[in-house]
């Protein structure tokens, strides 16, 4: 249960932290550049804060929420591990990679559009309109392209992290078995 606990936490965490900057995303357009770098700066030290308490330091409260529980052998415990956190992982992904469905068509739709981009570059040598952007809306460019890349990292099961996770858990439980 307490792997259960810690994937639930892990899940939370980056949730947190896409919507807190979903939120500064929409703020964008409506704050003054220092109020924007200001609270930019607040939304990082508190995703920061989450970060830290829910997927770094996530073992003692995912003791807290789940108990003691039986204490399970090395192969046992990394099995555990790699398949709730994969199957959490790609879970979010789906579900993040659904909340990018329009920005992903907008990539896709990016070859057809390269002809137009090419011409009001090349032959009348402007700036193309379609890339004359508010700063609201490049950064909810970024932060959309930032989520899909998430998404997709996720969706293959967020190896890197799964196997970085796999080993803080295994020194803890080494940790917890020799005290």
């Amino acid at each position: 249960m307490q792997i259960v606990a810690k994937v639930v936490l892990v899940i939370f965490g980056i949730d947190a932290v896409v919507r807190l900057y979903r939120t500064l995303v929409l703020l964008g357009g409506e704050l003054t550049i220092l109020n924007y770098l200001l609270m930019f700066v607040l939304l990082t030290v508190f995703a920061g804060l989450l970060v830290y308490f829910l997927i770094f330091n996530s073992n003692r409260l995912a003791v807290k929420m789940a108990g003691i529980g039986e204490q399970l052998t090395q192969p046992e415990l990394s099995k555990w591990i790699i398949c709730s956190m994969r199957i959490g992982f790609i879970f979010y992904g789906f579900l993040l990679l659904c909340d990018s469905a329009g920005f992903i068509a907008k990539v896709l739709l990016v070859p057809f559009r390269i002809r137009m981009l090419f011409n009001e570059i090349v032959i009348y040598k402007s700036f193309p309109k379609m890339l004359e952007l508010s700063i609201r809306e490049w950064l909810v460019l970024i932060y959309d392209f930032i989520k899909t890349v998430l998404g997709i990292y996720l969706l293959f099961g967020a190896p890197g992290f799964v196997i970085w996770q796999l080993k803080r858990s295994i020194i803890y439980s080494e940790r917890q078995c020799n005290e």
